[in-house]
């Protein structure tokens, strides 16, 4: 999988994940990209800090999978971890 620079350059001293964003959700990644990327975030960071870095707001409605299981906004990420994010679905 290709890796797009991020915001927070990768170094030694952080922890690698690779995101995937479904449905609306890909409009925060670069143009070119297929849903996931791979980032570097410092040690510590929790989904909330992730959010922020992929400039998705507080306000937005998002669920998200951490290695397939449910995770909520304060949960800490851990190096390699998968992240999939998902926006409610509508329709009939």
């Amino acid at each position: 999988m290709p890796a797009y620079p991020s915001r927070v350059a990768a170094t030694d001293h952080q922890i690698r994940l690779r995101v995937t964003l479904h449905a609306d959700l890909r409009k925060y990644l670069p143009r070119r990209d297929s849903g996931s990327r791979a980032l570097g975030l410092p040690p510590g960071s929790t989904v909330a800090d992730l959010l922020r870095e992929l400039g998705i707001s507080e306000s937005e409605i998002v669920t998200v999978g951490i290695n397939g299981e449910l995770a909520q906004r304060d949960a800490v990420l851990n190096d390699n971890d998968d992240v999939a994010m998902f926006s409610p679905m509508e329709g009939g």
